[in-house]
């Protein structure tokens, strides 16, 4: 049925070209601003001319409205429909099933032409979380840092064969010791640099190693990494920040 859109005053003046826009406009609403492939994006417009009165109702009886891409490039989908006796119209779109993510623009013409005025709308997929990602690590002493994951289903069976891609944040972390000479701790990374490799203390270290692997029959993966510093003798105690993207066999990802 007809539907009213309310506008500040400013936008509309009551008299004089002045502040008229130069171009005839447009009030476009959509049912929602979020949707995803496969729904209905249903809208509604109300378009006005401009003349040396002010706005006035088109005396045209149809309008074209347009569905494009975010920049404004290709258009996707499109329509005619009936203008009303109050500058209004009506339509419906249904989202292809393959359409890309991400956002669109409605506008529209009346009598062949443009309008001032659009809407924005976006196209997003959710898919409801089918199973958990657990990753555990713990303290280690040696060149080698490990990660221990874990996935299941929530309806309890493990995420047999999944695929993981894993990252391993090292940042190398200093110490702080005394200084023979002011009697103060300071930060540093080597407590005898006096003979041997020496690093600023004021520059963090961090690098990431990167990796792949598999879940096991019972939805576990035990992940290991080499520390990108084990040939510097000037570093002695690192960080390790585990990442791991768990994709299943029906190709759901989750990141733990």
């Amino acid at each position: 049925g007809p539907a009213i859109q309310f506008a500040e005053a400013e936008s509309y003046p009551s008299g004089g070209r002045g502040g008229l826009a130069a171009k005839p406009h447009a009030e476009i609403i959509t049912d929602r601003n979020l949707y995803r492939p496969g729904q209905t994006v249903k809208m509604k417009g109300i378009v006005r001319n401009v003349s040396d009165s002010g706005l006035a109702i088109p005396t045209a009886t149809d309008a074209q409205w347009r569905v494009m891409e975010g920049d404004g490039g290709r258009v996707i989908g499109e329509g005619n429909v009936a203008l009303s006796s109050y500058g209004g119209w009506e339509a419906e779109w249904n989202v292809p099933e393959k359409a890309k993510l991400g956002h669109y623009i409605i506008d529209c013409r009346v009598s062949g032409k443009d309008y001032d005025g659009s809407t924005r709308i976006s196209i997003e997929e959710y898919r409801v979380p089918l199973f958990s990602v657990v990753v555990e690590a713990k303290p280690e002493v040696g060149q080698t840092a490990h990660a221990h994951v874990s996935s299941a289903y929530f309806h309890g069976a493990p995420n047999v064969g999944a695929r993981i891609h894993w990252k391993a944040n090292w940042t190398v972390t200093a110490e702080f010791g005394s200084d023979s000479e002011n009697n103060q701790y300071k930060k540093r990374y080597n407590a005898f640099a006096e003979i041997g490799p020496r690093l600023d203390p004021q520059t963090e270290e961090t690098k990431t190693i990167e990796g792949d692997a598999k879940l096991d029959e019972h939805g576990f993966a035990t992940l290991s990494c080499e520390s990108p510093f084990k040939d510097n003798a000037a570093i002695g105690r690192a960080n390790v920040s585990w990442r791991a993207e768990v994709t299943s066999l029906d190709g759901q990802t989750i990141v733990g």
